[in-house]
Protein backbone atom coordinates (compact mmCIF):
# COMPACT_ATOMS: atom_id res chain seq x y z
CA UNK A 1 0.00 0.00 0.00
CA UNK A 2 1.35 3.48 -1.01
CA UNK A 3 1.46 5.96 1.91
CA UNK A 4 2.18 9.42 1.31
CA UNK A 5 3.80 11.88 3.21
CA UNK A 6 3.83 14.85 3.57
CA UNK A 7 6.60 16.94 4.74
CA UNK A 8 5.48 20.44 6.14
CA UNK A 9 1.75 22.10 6.07
CA UNK A 10 3.98 25.45 4.18
CA UNK A 11 4.15 22.45 1.29
CA UNK A 12 0.33 21.48 1.91
CA UNK A 13 -0.98 24.92 1.14
CA UNK A 14 1.32 25.46 -2.09
CA UNK A 15 1.21 22.33 -3.89
CA UNK A 16 -1.45 20.22 -5.84
CA UNK A 17 -3.39 17.79 -3.87
CA UNK A 18 -1.51 13.81 -4.03
CA UNK A 19 -3.79 10.93 -3.11
CA UNK A 20 -2.76 7.29 -2.59
CA UNK A 21 -3.48 4.89 -4.81
CA UNK A 22 -3.93 1.65 -4.43
CA UNK A 23 -4.01 -1.43 -6.94
CA UNK A 24 -4.07 -5.10 -6.15
CA UNK A 25 -1.03 -6.85 -7.20
CA UNK A 26 0.63 -10.44 -6.95
CA UNK A 27 1.36 -11.03 -3.61
CA UNK A 28 -1.10 -9.12 -2.06
CA UNK A 29 -3.41 -10.00 0.97
CA UNK A 30 -5.99 -12.62 -0.38
CA UNK A 31 -9.12 -11.30 0.69
CA UNK A 32 -11.39 -14.07 -0.44
CA UNK A 33 -9.02 -16.35 2.18
CA UNK A 34 -8.81 -13.67 4.92
CA UNK A 35 -12.53 -12.55 5.00
CA UNK A 36 -13.97 -16.30 5.20
CA UNK A 37 -11.25 -17.76 8.02
CA UNK A 38 -13.70 -18.99 10.38
CA UNK A 39 -11.91 -17.24 13.10
CA UNK A 40 -13.89 -14.00 12.27
CA UNK A 41 -17.17 -14.03 13.87
CA UNK A 42 -19.08 -12.42 11.60
CA UNK A 43 -22.85 -11.93 12.31
CA UNK A 44 -25.49 -14.31 10.44
CA UNK A 45 -26.92 -11.85 8.54
CA UNK A 46 -23.79 -10.01 7.08
CA UNK A 47 -22.72 -10.91 3.61
CA UNK A 48 -19.45 -11.65 2.05
CA UNK A 49 -19.10 -11.49 -1.34
CA UNK A 50 -16.92 -11.56 -4.54
CA UNK A 51 -16.86 -10.94 -7.94
CA UNK A 52 -19.31 -13.08 -10.13
CA UNK A 53 -21.61 -12.96 -7.32
CA UNK A 54 -24.96 -11.15 -7.37
CA UNK A 55 -24.51 -9.68 -4.06
CA UNK A 56 -20.78 -8.54 -4.82
CA UNK A 57 -22.84 -6.44 -7.70
CA UNK A 58 -25.45 -5.33 -5.23
CA UNK A 59 -22.71 -4.33 -2.74
CA UNK A 60 -20.89 -2.71 -5.73
CA UNK A 61 -23.24 -0.75 -7.89
CA UNK A 62 -22.48 3.41 -8.12
CA UNK A 63 -24.17 6.06 -9.28
CA UNK A 64 -21.94 7.23 -11.75
CA UNK A 65 -19.35 4.66 -14.04
CA UNK A 66 -16.78 7.14 -14.47
CA UNK A 67 -13.21 6.46 -12.88
CA UNK A 68 -14.33 4.50 -10.18
CA UNK A 69 -12.93 2.07 -7.95
CA UNK A 70 -13.20 -1.17 -8.13
CA UNK A 71 -13.02 -4.13 -5.22
CA UNK A 72 -11.76 -8.15 -5.18
CA UNK A 73 -14.64 -8.66 -2.53
CA UNK A 74 -17.00 -7.07 -0.31
CA UNK A 75 -18.57 -7.19 2.77
CA UNK A 76 -21.89 -6.23 3.66
CA UNK A 77 -22.37 -5.88 7.62
CA UNK A 78 -25.62 -6.56 9.19
CA UNK A 79 -24.52 -5.41 12.41
CA UNK A 80 -22.64 -1.74 14.13
CA UNK A 81 -19.74 -4.92 15.56
CA UNK A 82 -18.94 -6.37 11.95
CA UNK A 83 -18.54 -2.60 10.68
CA UNK A 84 -15.78 -2.50 13.43
CA UNK A 85 -14.48 -6.07 12.70
CA UNK A 86 -14.09 -5.43 9.17
CA UNK A 87 -12.48 -2.07 9.79
CA UNK A 88 -10.08 -4.26 12.00
CA UNK A 89 -9.31 -6.84 9.31
CA UNK A 90 -8.36 -4.61 6.84
CA UNK A 91 -5.89 -3.01 9.07
CA UNK A 92 -4.15 -5.63 10.21
CA UNK A 93 -3.77 -7.35 6.61
CA UNK A 94 -3.17 -3.39 4.95
CA UNK A 95 -6.44 -4.16 2.93
CA UNK A 96 -7.03 -0.50 1.54
CA UNK A 97 -11.22 -0.17 1.68
CA UNK A 98 -14.09 1.89 0.50
CA UNK A 99 -17.11 2.36 2.78
CA UNK A 100 -20.05 2.94 1.45
CA UNK A 101 -23.46 4.39 1.76
CA UNK A 102 -25.87 5.66 -0.53
CA UNK A 103 -22.76 5.01 -3.31
CA UNK A 104 -23.69 8.78 -4.78
CA UNK A 105 -20.44 10.03 -4.27
CA UNK A 106 -18.59 10.93 -7.78
CA UNK A 107 -14.73 12.57 -6.71
CA UNK A 108 -12.62 11.16 -9.35
CA UNK A 109 -9.97 10.32 -5.97
CA UNK A 110 -12.70 7.18 -5.23
CA UNK A 111 -11.12 5.71 -8.11
CA UNK A 112 -7.49 5.57 -6.92
CA UNK A 113 -8.48 2.67 -5.16
CA UNK A 114 -8.47 -0.45 -7.10
CA UNK A 115 -9.25 -4.08 -6.30
CA UNK A 116 -9.57 -3.05 -2.84
CA UNK A 117 -12.38 -3.95 -0.56
CA UNK A 118 -16.25 -2.44 -0.42
CA UNK A 119 -17.56 -1.78 2.26
CA UNK A 120 -21.14 -2.26 2.07
CA UNK A 121 -23.32 -0.37 4.72
CA UNK A 122 -26.96 -0.57 3.06
CA UNK A 123 -27.45 -2.97 5.68
CA UNK A 124 -27.37 -0.45 8.25
CA UNK A 125 -30.68 1.50 7.36
CA UNK A 126 -32.68 1.78 10.66
CA UNK A 127 -34.65 4.63 10.91
CA UNK A 128 -36.00 6.26 14.24
CA UNK A 129 -38.03 9.41 14.99
CA UNK A 130 -38.23 10.10 18.29
CA UNK A 131 -41.22 13.21 18.91
CA UNK A 132 -41.13 13.69 22.10
CA UNK A 133 -37.19 14.82 21.76
CA UNK A 134 -37.57 15.99 18.35
CA UNK A 135 -34.64 14.04 16.84
CA UNK A 136 -33.69 11.32 14.20
CA UNK A 137 -31.48 8.92 14.16
CA UNK A 138 -30.49 6.83 11.10
CA UNK A 139 -27.68 4.30 9.33
CA UNK A 140 -25.32 4.93 7.40
CA UNK A 141 -27.28 2.96 4.59
CA UNK A 142 -30.64 5.62 4.73
CA UNK A 143 -31.00 8.06 2.07
CA UNK A 144 -32.54 10.98 2.03
CA UNK A 145 -35.96 9.85 0.79
CA UNK A 146 -36.02 7.28 3.37
CA UNK A 147 -36.85 10.15 6.29
CA UNK A 148 -39.09 12.36 4.86
CA UNK A 149 -42.70 10.87 5.53
CA UNK A 150 -41.30 9.57 8.55
CA UNK A 151 -39.76 13.06 10.10
CA UNK A 152 -42.91 14.70 8.57
CA UNK A 153 -45.16 12.62 9.80
CA UNK A 154 -43.77 13.56 13.66
CA UNK A 155 -44.58 17.06 12.59
CA UNK A 156 -40.76 18.62 11.64
CA UNK A 157 -38.30 19.23 9.01
CA UNK A 158 -35.07 18.67 8.10
CA UNK A 159 -32.38 20.64 6.08
CA UNK A 160 -32.28 17.46 3.03
CA UNK A 161 -30.27 17.92 0.01
CA UNK A 162 -31.50 17.66 -3.82
CA UNK A 163 -31.99 14.23 -4.80
CA UNK A 164 -34.05 11.60 -2.60
CA UNK A 165 -31.02 8.72 -3.54
CA UNK A 166 -28.00 10.33 -2.28
CA UNK A 167 -26.92 9.02 1.98
CA UNK A 168 -27.58 11.08 4.35
CA UNK A 169 -24.64 9.96 6.33
CA UNK A 170 -22.76 10.77 3.33
CA UNK A 171 -24.00 14.11 2.48
CA UNK A 172 -23.69 15.01 6.16
CA UNK A 173 -19.78 14.80 6.38
CA UNK A 174 -19.30 16.94 3.57
CA UNK A 175 -21.89 19.67 4.87
CA UNK A 176 -25.43 18.52 3.57
CA UNK A 177 -26.23 21.95 1.77
CA UNK A 178 -29.81 22.27 0.68
CA UNK A 179 -33.46 24.30 0.31
CA UNK A 180 -33.31 24.92 4.04
CA UNK A 181 -29.75 26.15 4.77
CA UNK A 182 -31.62 29.87 5.37
CA UNK A 183 -33.90 28.65 7.95
CA UNK A 184 -31.93 25.53 9.26
CA UNK A 185 -28.19 25.98 8.37
CA UNK A 186 -26.40 22.97 6.97
CA UNK A 187 -27.26 19.32 7.86
CA UNK A 188 -24.25 19.19 9.66
CA UNK A 189 -25.49 21.76 11.89
CA UNK A 190 -28.43 19.43 12.59
CA UNK A 191 -26.07 16.82 14.19
CA UNK A 192 -26.01 16.08 18.05
CA UNK A 193 -24.15 13.29 17.89
CA UNK A 194 -22.80 10.06 15.79
CA UNK A 195 -21.20 6.65 16.34
CA UNK A 196 -17.71 6.36 14.67
CA UNK A 197 -15.16 3.57 13.97
CA UNK A 198 -12.19 4.63 13.89
CA UNK A 199 -9.11 3.50 11.09
CA UNK A 200 -8.30 0.17 13.37
CA UNK A 201 -11.61 -0.84 13.88
CA UNK A 202 -12.59 0.98 17.11
CA UNK A 203 -15.94 2.32 18.13
CA UNK A 204 -16.17 5.90 19.37
CA UNK A 205 -18.88 8.57 20.16
CA UNK A 206 -18.79 11.69 19.07
CA UNK A 207 -20.41 14.85 19.63
CA UNK A 208 -19.74 18.83 21.74
CA UNK A 209 -18.71 16.65 25.02
CA UNK A 210 -17.32 13.84 23.26
CA UNK A 211 -14.11 13.56 21.58
CA UNK A 212 -15.03 16.63 20.52
CA UNK A 213 -12.32 17.27 18.32
CA UNK A 214 -13.11 14.64 16.11
CA UNK A 215 -16.66 16.02 15.89
CA UNK A 216 -15.54 19.48 14.80
CA UNK A 217 -13.35 17.36 12.33
CA UNK A 218 -15.92 15.08 10.51
CA UNK A 219 -18.41 18.48 10.51
CA UNK A 220 -17.06 18.93 6.96
CA UNK A 221 -14.21 16.61 6.36
CA UNK A 222 -15.46 13.17 8.05
CA UNK A 223 -14.83 11.23 4.88
CA UNK A 224 -11.31 11.56 5.72
CA UNK A 225 -11.32 10.41 9.91
CA UNK A 226 -13.63 7.73 10.52
CA UNK A 227 -16.79 5.80 9.03
CA UNK A 228 -19.97 6.62 10.81
CA UNK A 229 -22.35 3.89 11.93
CA UNK A 230 -25.11 6.11 13.27
CA UNK A 231 -25.62 9.98 13.54
CA UNK A 232 -28.29 11.39 15.46
CA UNK A 233 -29.71 14.81 14.67
CA UNK A 234 -31.80 17.90 15.69
CA UNK A 235 -35.13 17.92 14.05
CA UNK A 236 -37.32 21.36 12.81
CA UNK A 237 -40.53 22.29 13.35
CA UNK A 238 -42.47 22.51 10.51
CA UNK A 239 -42.52 26.25 8.41
CA UNK A 240 -45.71 26.84 6.82
CA UNK A 241 -47.21 23.41 7.19
CA UNK A 242 -44.34 22.05 5.51
CA UNK A 243 -46.05 23.49 2.11
CA UNK A 244 -43.61 24.97 -0.55
CA UNK A 245 -44.75 27.04 -3.13
CA UNK A 246 -43.26 25.95 -6.16
CA UNK A 247 -42.35 26.91 -9.63
CA UNK A 248 -40.89 24.95 -12.69
CA UNK A 249 -39.82 27.44 -15.59
CA UNK A 250 -38.67 26.82 -18.73
CA UNK A 251 -36.77 29.93 -20.26
CA UNK A 252 -35.88 29.79 -23.98
CA UNK A 253 -32.07 30.93 -24.96
CA UNK A 254 -32.69 34.28 -26.16
CA UNK A 255 -33.76 35.25 -22.37
CA UNK A 256 -30.80 33.62 -20.73
CA UNK A 257 -28.93 37.28 -20.04
CA UNK A 258 -31.99 38.55 -18.99
CA UNK A 259 -32.48 35.55 -16.78
CA UNK A 260 -28.92 35.68 -15.15
CA UNK A 261 -29.55 39.29 -14.08
CA UNK A 262 -32.45 38.77 -12.58
CA UNK A 263 -31.00 35.79 -10.70
CA UNK A 264 -27.81 38.18 -9.72
CA UNK A 265 -30.10 40.64 -8.45
CA UNK A 266 -31.05 38.28 -5.77
CA UNK A 267 -27.50 38.66 -4.06
CA UNK A 268 -27.21 42.15 -3.15
CA UNK A 269 -25.09 41.26 -0.17
CA UNK A 270 -24.77 37.68 1.32
CA UNK A 271 -28.38 37.85 3.26
CA UNK A 272 -29.99 39.48 0.57
CA UNK A 273 -31.79 35.91 -1.00
CA UNK A 274 -34.61 35.64 1.32
CA UNK A 275 -34.24 32.38 3.34
CA UNK A 276 -37.59 31.38 2.65
CA UNK A 277 -36.08 31.17 -0.73
CA UNK A 278 -34.55 28.93 -2.95
CA UNK A 279 -33.92 28.48 -6.78
CA UNK A 280 -32.44 25.63 -8.98
CA UNK A 281 -31.22 26.47 -12.71
CA UNK A 282 -29.86 24.41 -15.16
CA UNK A 283 -28.30 25.04 -18.57
CA UNK A 284 -29.94 22.33 -20.70
CA UNK A 285 -30.51 20.67 -24.22
CA UNK A 286 -33.67 20.68 -25.57
CA UNK A 287 -33.63 18.42 -28.68
CA UNK A 288 -32.91 21.53 -31.02
CA UNK A 289 -31.03 24.26 -28.78
CA UNK A 290 -30.00 25.54 -24.88
CA UNK A 291 -32.66 26.71 -22.73
CA UNK A 292 -32.99 27.31 -18.98
CA UNK A 293 -35.00 25.14 -16.38
CA UNK A 294 -35.34 26.28 -13.17
CA UNK A 295 -37.49 25.86 -9.95
CA UNK A 296 -37.69 28.43 -7.50
CA UNK A 297 -39.42 27.90 -4.69
CA UNK A 298 -40.40 29.33 -1.43
CA UNK A 299 -42.03 28.02 1.77
CA UNK A 300 -44.80 30.15 2.28
CA UNK A 301 -47.55 31.23 0.98
CA UNK A 302 -48.49 31.55 -2.95
CA UNK A 303 -49.53 35.00 -2.80
CA UNK A 304 -45.91 36.14 -0.70
CA UNK A 305 -44.22 34.06 -3.66
CA UNK A 306 -45.65 35.72 -6.09
CA UNK A 307 -44.05 39.09 -4.94
CA UNK A 308 -41.18 38.06 -4.08
CA UNK A 309 -39.90 36.24 -7.25
CA UNK A 310 -41.87 38.80 -9.44
CA UNK A 311 -38.65 39.81 -11.32
CA UNK A 312 -38.65 35.82 -12.39
CA UNK A 313 -42.44 35.53 -13.41
CA UNK A 314 -41.79 39.24 -15.43
CA UNK A 315 -39.36 37.40 -17.81
CA UNK A 316 -42.55 35.46 -19.31
CA UNK A 317 -41.09 32.11 -19.45
CA UNK A 318 -42.21 29.75 -22.08
CA UNK A 319 -43.63 27.62 -19.39
CA UNK A 320 -44.59 27.42 -15.91
CA UNK A 321 -46.09 24.94 -13.39
CA UNK A 322 -47.01 26.95 -10.62
CA UNK A 323 -48.15 24.73 -7.64
CA UNK A 324 -47.82 24.16 -3.87
CA UNK A 325 -45.79 20.89 -2.68
CA UNK A 326 -45.55 19.24 0.73
CA UNK A 327 -42.29 19.05 1.95
CA UNK A 328 -41.73 15.03 1.67
CA UNK A 329 -42.99 15.41 -2.00
CA UNK A 330 -41.10 18.15 -3.09
CA UNK A 331 -37.93 16.29 -4.04
CA UNK A 332 -39.80 13.57 -6.32
CA UNK A 333 -42.78 16.34 -7.70
CA UNK A 334 -40.39 19.43 -8.34
CA UNK A 335 -37.98 20.65 -11.01
CA UNK A 336 -39.89 18.90 -13.68
CA UNK A 337 -40.00 15.68 -11.91
CA UNK A 338 -36.55 14.65 -12.57
CA UNK A 339 -35.13 13.27 -9.42
CA UNK A 340 -35.97 9.51 -10.85
CA UNK A 341 -34.37 10.13 -13.92
CA UNK A 342 -31.12 11.87 -11.43
CA UNK A 343 -30.70 8.95 -9.80
CA UNK A 344 -30.86 6.26 -12.11
CA UNK A 345 -27.56 4.28 -11.22
CA UNK A 346 -24.64 2.99 -14.06
CA UNK A 347 -24.14 6.28 -15.86
CA UNK A 348 -21.55 8.24 -16.82
CA UNK A 349 -21.36 11.74 -14.96
CA UNK A 350 -18.21 13.44 -14.88
CA UNK A 351 -18.90 16.21 -12.38
CA UNK A 352 -16.73 19.53 -11.50
CA UNK A 353 -18.01 21.54 -9.01
CA UNK A 354 -17.67 25.74 -7.73
CA UNK A 355 -18.65 28.04 -5.19
CA UNK A 356 -18.99 31.11 -5.16
CA UNK A 357 -20.27 34.15 -3.37
CA UNK A 358 -21.37 36.51 -6.55
CA UNK A 359 -22.85 35.64 -9.75
CA UNK A 360 -21.44 37.33 -12.81
CA UNK A 361 -24.10 37.61 -15.30
CA UNK A 362 -21.34 38.44 -18.02
CA UNK A 363 -19.38 35.51 -17.26
CA UNK A 364 -22.41 33.03 -17.31
CA UNK A 365 -24.27 34.64 -20.48
CA UNK A 366 -20.58 33.62 -21.90
CA UNK A 367 -20.83 30.40 -20.34
CA UNK A 368 -24.46 29.70 -22.09
CA UNK A 369 -23.01 30.30 -25.15
CA UNK A 370 -20.04 28.34 -24.93
CA UNK A 371 -22.44 25.33 -23.93
CA UNK A 372 -24.15 25.93 -26.89
CA UNK A 373 -21.22 25.75 -28.85
CA UNK A 374 -20.60 22.30 -27.32
CA UNK A 375 -24.20 21.12 -27.96
CA UNK A 376 -24.00 21.33 -31.66
CA UNK A 377 -20.55 20.22 -31.90
CA UNK A 378 -20.67 17.61 -30.03
CA UNK A 379 -24.43 15.61 -30.49
CA UNK A 380 -23.31 12.71 -27.55
CA UNK A 381 -22.99 15.47 -24.85
CA UNK A 382 -26.11 16.48 -25.32
CA UNK A 383 -27.28 15.15 -21.83
CA UNK A 384 -24.81 16.97 -20.09
CA UNK A 385 -26.17 20.51 -17.67
CA UNK A 386 -24.55 23.34 -15.99
CA UNK A 387 -26.75 23.92 -12.50
CA UNK A 388 -27.10 26.35 -10.64
CA UNK A 389 -27.89 26.27 -6.68
CA UNK A 390 -29.16 29.59 -5.29
CA UNK A 391 -29.55 28.47 -1.32
CA UNK A 392 -30.12 30.87 1.24
CA UNK A 393 -26.87 31.05 4.03
CA UNK A 394 -28.77 33.31 6.71
CA UNK A 395 -28.99 30.62 9.42
CA UNK A 396 -25.41 29.05 7.60
CA UNK A 397 -23.94 32.36 8.48
CA UNK A 398 -25.33 32.18 12.15
CA UNK A 399 -23.15 29.58 13.00
CA UNK A 400 -19.80 30.55 13.88
CA UNK A 401 -16.84 30.22 11.47
CA UNK A 402 -14.87 27.81 13.37
CA UNK A 403 -17.81 25.75 14.96
CA UNK A 404 -17.27 22.79 12.55
CA UNK A 405 -14.53 21.94 9.36
CA UNK A 406 -16.99 23.25 6.96
CA UNK A 407 -15.24 26.53 5.34
CA UNK A 408 -17.66 27.87 2.71
CA UNK A 409 -20.77 29.38 4.99
CA UNK A 410 -20.74 32.40 2.84
CA UNK A 411 -21.06 30.12 -0.38
CA UNK A 412 -24.20 31.63 -2.19
CA UNK A 413 -24.36 29.56 -5.25
CA UNK A 414 -22.94 26.08 -5.60
CA UNK A 415 -22.27 24.98 -9.16
CA UNK A 416 -22.35 21.90 -11.08
CA UNK A 417 -21.06 20.88 -14.17
CA UNK A 418 -22.12 17.66 -14.85
CA UNK A 419 -21.23 16.15 -18.18
CA UNK A 420 -22.46 12.82 -19.26
CA UNK A 421 -22.63 10.84 -22.43
CA UNK A 422 -23.47 6.68 -23.26
CA UNK A 423 -20.01 4.79 -23.05
CA UNK A 424 -16.89 4.90 -21.34
CA UNK A 425 -14.01 6.24 -23.67
CA UNK A 426 -16.50 8.13 -25.86
CA UNK A 427 -14.84 10.88 -28.48
CA UNK A 428 -16.43 13.13 -26.33
CA UNK A 429 -14.84 12.81 -23.34
CA UNK A 430 -11.74 15.08 -23.75
CA UNK A 431 -13.79 18.03 -25.83
CA UNK A 432 -15.74 17.80 -21.72
CA UNK A 433 -12.92 18.08 -19.95
CA UNK A 434 -11.44 20.97 -21.85
CA UNK A 435 -14.60 22.66 -21.33
CA UNK A 436 -15.32 21.91 -18.04
CA UNK A 437 -11.75 22.90 -16.60
CA UNK A 438 -12.58 26.40 -18.77
CA UNK A 439 -15.81 26.77 -17.07
CA UNK A 440 -14.91 26.38 -14.19
CA UNK A 441 -11.54 28.87 -14.19
CA UNK A 442 -14.30 31.21 -15.48
CA UNK A 443 -16.83 31.22 -12.79
CA UNK A 444 -14.08 31.11 -10.11
CA UNK A 445 -12.35 34.47 -11.42
CA UNK A 446 -15.15 36.20 -10.46
CA UNK A 447 -16.57 34.21 -7.46
CA UNK A 448 -15.79 36.31 -4.62
CA UNK A 449 -13.23 34.18 -3.44
CA UNK A 450 -10.02 35.54 -5.32
CA UNK A 451 -10.17 31.81 -6.87
CA UNK A 452 -11.14 28.40 -6.85
CA UNK A 453 -13.47 27.34 -3.96
CA UNK A 454 -15.36 23.98 -4.13
CA UNK A 455 -17.67 22.20 -1.36
CA UNK A 456 -16.50 18.77 -0.95
CA UNK A 457 -19.54 16.85 -1.85
CA UNK A 458 -19.25 18.44 -5.25
CA UNK A 459 -14.87 17.90 -5.81
CA UNK A 460 -14.10 16.49 -8.90
CA UNK A 461 -10.71 15.63 -7.23
CA UNK A 462 -7.82 17.84 -9.16
CA UNK A 463 -8.29 20.40 -7.08
CA UNK A 464 -5.75 21.79 -4.52
CA UNK A 465 -6.28 20.54 -0.87
CA UNK A 466 -7.10 24.38 0.44
CA UNK A 467 -9.64 24.91 -2.54
CA UNK A 468 -11.70 22.18 -1.28
CA UNK A 469 -10.58 22.61 2.67
CA UNK A 470 -10.05 26.00 2.92
CA UNK A 471 -6.41 27.41 3.96
CA UNK A 472 -7.05 28.18 7.68
CA UNK A 473 -8.84 25.19 8.93
CA UNK A 474 -5.96 22.79 7.32
CA UNK A 475 -3.79 22.37 10.13
CA UNK A 476 -6.17 21.67 12.87
CA UNK A 477 -7.37 18.95 10.02
CA UNK A 478 -3.84 17.57 9.52
CA UNK A 479 -3.29 16.84 12.95
CA UNK A 480 -6.91 15.32 13.86
CA UNK A 481 -5.81 13.32 10.98
CA UNK A 482 -2.51 12.26 12.09
CA UNK A 483 -4.17 11.38 15.45
CA UNK A 484 -7.07 9.41 14.20
CA UNK A 485 -5.82 7.77 10.89
CA UNK A 486 -2.45 7.69 11.08
CA UNK A 487 -1.64 5.37 8.75
CA UNK A 488 -4.51 7.00 6.05
CA UNK A 489 -6.86 4.22 6.09
CA UNK A 490 -9.56 6.55 4.78
CA UNK A 491 -7.65 7.82 2.01
CA UNK A 492 -9.35 7.73 -0.89
CA UNK A 493 -12.47 10.33 -0.86
CA UNK A 494 -10.52 13.84 -1.44
CA UNK A 495 -7.74 12.43 1.00
CA UNK A 496 -5.90 14.86 3.71
CA UNK A 497 -2.53 15.12 4.55
CA UNK A 498 -1.12 13.05 7.09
Amino acid sequence: MLYIHILSLPCVLRCSRAAASWTQEDGAPNLRAILTNTSIKWSSNTKISFPGDGDFINATTRWTVFRPPTYQAAVSPATEPDVSTAIRVASENSIPFLGTGGRHGYGTTLGNLQGGLALDLSKLNSVSVDKDAGTLTVGPGVHFGDVLDPVFNAGYMLPTGSCSCVGILGATVGAGIGRLSGLYGLLLDQLISARVVTAVGQMVTVSNDTNPDLFWGIRGAGANLGLLTSATFQLSPLVNNGDFSSYDMIFPAAKNGSYFDVLASFNDGSSAFPAKLSAASAISYNSTTGEILANWAYVGSQDEADLIIKPVLDLDPSYIDRRVISWPRFTAEAQFGLDAALCEVNKTNDIYGINTKNLDTATFTSIFKQVGDYYAQWPDGQGTTITLEAFPNQASLAVPEDATAYPWRDAQYNILLQFTWEASGNTVEEPSTRLAQSIREQIASSSGYGGLTVYVNYAHGDEQIEEIYGRDKLSRLVELKRAWDSNNAFSFNNPLPT
